[in-house]
């Protein structure tokens, strides 16, 4: 887009990647599980006679079977606000931010 639009800028973050890291290193990031969700119960497409809630979610890197903990968007968020090329490129939003 930006050899078609003269001064566009934008950002493109590598959410797989930065998310595969955490599931395949979780310690690294401070999580105790990378695969496991912190709850397990009823969610869309699946059904259970006893659902169960970890006692600290900040642990996990999945909240269900489908979403990131607060601790894991905390964590993606400031790579998407300074991190560096090889996961958020050509800028980071803070670039962005200071190219105002």
């Amino acid at each position: 887009l930006g050899r078609r639009l003269p001064g566009f800028k934008y950002s493109i973050f590598d959410y797989y990647h930065a998310i595969l890291d955490r599931v395949s290193n979780p310690k690294k990031y401070g999580f105790m599980n990378g695969t496991s969700a912190c709850y397990t119960g009823n969610t869309p497409g699946k059904t259970t006679t006893k659902p169960s809630l970890c006692s600290d979610p900040s642990k996990y890197v999945w909240f269900d079977s489908g979403h990131t903990t607060e601790a894991c968007n905390w964590q993606l968020s400031k790579l998407i606000w300074k991190g560096k090329k090889d996961i958020v490129s050509p800028y980071n939003v803070k670039q962005l931010y200071e190219l105002l």
